[in-house]
């Protein structure tokens, strides 16, 4: 659908948009011209003229939005919008993220991880290697409980995942009144705890935010039932990882599924490496073929919207965070 406004105004990208987006943005908006920055120079060089910035927080910062004194409108290409919030408190800048873009591969690479962990496939995997054939105990998930961290988008998700292979499925979410979503049962901001008790599974899909940095820290591994798996996919800053590390080394945890961390790459000196009932990925569970184009798709009807003067979908509460 072709852009109904040709006024004119400058478009920020951070990172290297492709030739056929480019093009798709000039078709929504016919008056944008398209400033790609790869780094952080080439970012400060045309902040001045910039009344857009499209994409993700490593290339923003304070000082590109005091360098923009026209900028109107910042569009995240990423769900996650703790690298933009701090710097766009006080201000008129509107924040959009690609709220929606993600969840599915998310949710598909957490059925991945549960299932490579209950089914012992890193244990077999190391056999393989060494010519070995030992049969090991393995475990059936169909039945158990699962506990989803955060009722969003990615929360959603993973709960169908888990209703398609038959696990019992709570929610636990501060903000909601109603279940947003398919849950037994609904835990609150007071009745965490007790929640965390009735789950052999559970999995953070919490935003990273003021309120949830290091949220899941040693009361919450504590209240865990022993012999619990835990998940990590939405923001490693959610998980006080050293809290994690002892209740790994512990035994009260059976395992653990993380694709998102504090430091990234993680350091090398992290002991979570060399547990082997650790499965690691590096921050990739939201990669897919398919990814990219949700992202770009958002985007792009934002675009047609801001310039027609329409409300933004996926609009940001900077002071929250989400």
């Amino acid at each position: 659908m072709t852009g109904c406004s040709a006024r004119k105004f400058t478009l920020l990208y951070l990172g290297a948009p492709s030739d056929q987006l480019v093009s798709e943005m000039q078709e929504r908006a016919p008056g944008v011209t398209v400033k790609a920055a790869r780094d952080q120079a080439a970012a400060m060089a045309f902040a001045p003229e910039a009344e857009v910035v499209v994409g993700s927080g490593r290339l923003f910062g304070r000082a590109l939005v005091e360098a923009a004194p026209g900028l109107r409108w910042v569009q995240s290409t990423s769900a996650g919008v703790e690298h933009f919030c701090p710097h766009l408190v006080g201000t008129d800048v509107v924040l959009t993220n690609a709220r929606g873009a993600h969840p599915i591969p998310i949710a598909e690479h957490f059925l991945a991880m549960l299932l490579s962990l209950t089914r012992r496939l890193p244990a077999f995997a190391a056999q393989k290697a060494h010519r070995q054939w030992h049969r090991l105990e393995l475990i059936e998930v169909r039945g158990k409980s699962v506990l989803v961290l955060g009722l969003g988008n990615l929360g959603r998700e993973i709960i169908a995942a888990a209703h398609g292979i038959g696990l019992r499925v709570l929610g636990y979410d501060p903000y909601l009144a109603v279940p947003a979503a398919t849950v037994e049962r609904l835990y609150r901001a007071d009745e965490l705890h007790e929640g965390l008790g009735q789950a052999e599974i559970v999995v953070s899909a919490l935003p990273l935010t003021t309120e949830t940095r290091n949220f899941v820290g040693p009361a919450e591994f504590a209240a865990m039932r022993a012999g619990a798996y835990f998940f990590s996919l939405s923001r490693g800053g959610v998980v006080d990882e050293q809290a994690l590390t002892g209740a790994l080394q512990s035994g009260r945890l059976a395992g653990a599924g993380l694709d998102v961390f504090q430091v990234e790459p993680l350091p090398q000196n992290s002991p979570l490496w060399d547990m082997p009932n650790v499965i690691i990925t590096p921050h990739v569970a939201a990669a897919s073929q398919n990814t990219d184009r949700r992202v770009e798709v958002i985007f792009l009807e934002n675009l047609e919207r801001y310039v027609s003067g329409r409300p933004l979908l996926n609009q940001v509460e900077v002071r929250r965070g989400f």
